[in-house]
């Protein structure tokens, strides 16, 4: 069950112990499969209480790789530290109690260095490790990822050809390759919904996510890839991108392809399942309009979208800004569910939006509850190094705030 009042949350449980070592073995694997690696035996975590914290660990002990912490005390829980073939950790998915990643090594083209890994929530345990599979580095916070289905899908560079993507499915239960593909059909995607969404700078395809299947494709006029903005709800693909000098957003039916309705504006912002209304930046105002035909059905002329093209819409909630004040708005209707004053937005998560009052906008000064506004905490961080790619917390449910490392000298 779902509780935003942190208050509710057990307290005075004894911290899991750091630096527990974790025994690894290899899986036999049938004849054509590919082997998990598991680096510690499968717990559950469904019924234990939420430690407050371990104040042995500061967050700057050397380098880590992704670690948990209190969102309420901003004290640290576990860690891992960063091995050679465990240096960074993106794409990050919190489902039930457990932690779901890419993991790769900073080495650059050329060859598999990232994968998959699944995480225990309560004490750091990883429950599976696959082998590397494609080529990869940090993914950017705007890649809509999850785990509906019981699949973790995912795509990279193919090894050696900057042209070839590869795209995975992996069974999060276990960790198997349920599917995988390869192809020049970019390394752009939305892969969050039933429909994967994969588009190259002439085409879009749509792939079923079951079975890794082409549904449908569509060409496309050139795109300008920095440009582009890739989101969707359950029926619906929002592409934004810029055409002819203005930026510009396609609305296409997820299970067909068919153009619905172009519309001016950027940062295409789903609503909540079963919603028919997304919210999109223009020029002039946030508005919102009808998902299917495009139809406006409101507007919000007093608040303005970050500089930055984002895709941070949680469950049906967007955050923009009136300069000095931070309105998150209901999708559906356009109306305010709650504000704060502000003067930045670091990441919008289901359980969380961390928001900032000081002028580094990658720091978080606060996180409250994505439905109520109410405070939870504070969330701890992880020292900075030079030029890194920041990767965004993820908060879940119980409380706690993620933190992971992304590749140092590629900011």
């Amino acid at each position: 069950m779902r509780s935003d009042d942190a208050a509710a949350r057990p307290r005075g449980m004894p911290a899991v112990p750091l630096g527990r070592a974790a025994a690894t073995w290899r899986v036999r694997a049938a004849a054509g499969a590919i082997p998990v690696l598991l680096l510690s035996a499968c717990s559950s975590s469904a019924s234990r209480s939420l430690p407050t914290g371990d104040s042995t660990y500061s967050g700057r002990a050397g380098a880590v790789v992704v670690a948990a912490a209190n969102t309420r005390t901003g004290k640290f829980i576990w860690r891992l530290r960063v091995k050679p073939s465990f240096e960074v950790f993106s794409g990050m998915v919190v489902d039930g109690g457990t932690l779901y990643g890419q993991w790769a090594n900073c080495s650059g083209p050329g060859g598999k260095n990232a994968g998959v890994a699944a995480i225990d929530l309560t004490d750091g345990a990883v429950r599976w490790r696959t082998p590397a599979l494609y080529n990869s580095e940090t993914l950017s916070d705007g890649t809509l990822l999850s785990t509906r289905g019981g699949l973790y899908v995912v795509a990279g560079t193919a090894p050696h050809s900057e042209t070839q993507t590869v795209l995975v499915a992996i069974d999060a239960a276990n960790g198997k390759v349920r599917w995988t593909r390869t192809g020049a059909f970019g390394s752009q995607g939305a892969f969050d919904q039933s429909v994967i969404v994969m588009t190259s700078r002439t085409e879009v395809i749509g792939v079923d996510r079951a079975t890794g299947r082409t549904i449908w494709s569509r060409p496309l006029d050139e795109m300008d890839d920095e440009s582009l903005v890739i989101s969707d709800d359950e029926s619906h693909v929002y592409l934004s991108h810029d055409f002819d000098a203005s930026l510009t957003i396609l609305a296409l039916a997820a299970g067909t392809g068919h153009l619905l309705w172009r519309h001016a504006g950027n940062n295409p912002h789903p609503g909540r399942a079963g919603s028919h209304v997304v919210a999109v930046d223009t020029n002039s105002a946030l508005v919102g309009l009808d998902a299917d035909t495009g139809r406006q059905v409101w507007q919000r002329s007093d608040v303005a979208s970050w500089e930055a093209p984002t895709v941070d819409t949680a469950d049906g909630r967007v955050v923009e800004s009136d300069g000095s004040v931070v309105h998150v708005i209901d999708v559906s209707d356009g109306k305010d569910l709650w504000s704060k004053p502000a003067s930045g937005l670091v990441v919008t998560r289901t359980d969380g939006i961390a928001l900032v009052t000081g002028d580094d906008t990658s720091t978080a000064d606060a996180v409250f509850a994505a439905d109520s506004g109410l405070r939870l905490g504070r969330p701890a961080e992880l020292t900075r190094e030079e030029d890194q790619i920041i990767v965004a917390p993820e908060f879940d449910a119980a409380g706690r705030t993620i933190l992971a490392r992304g590749c140092p000298g590629r900011g």
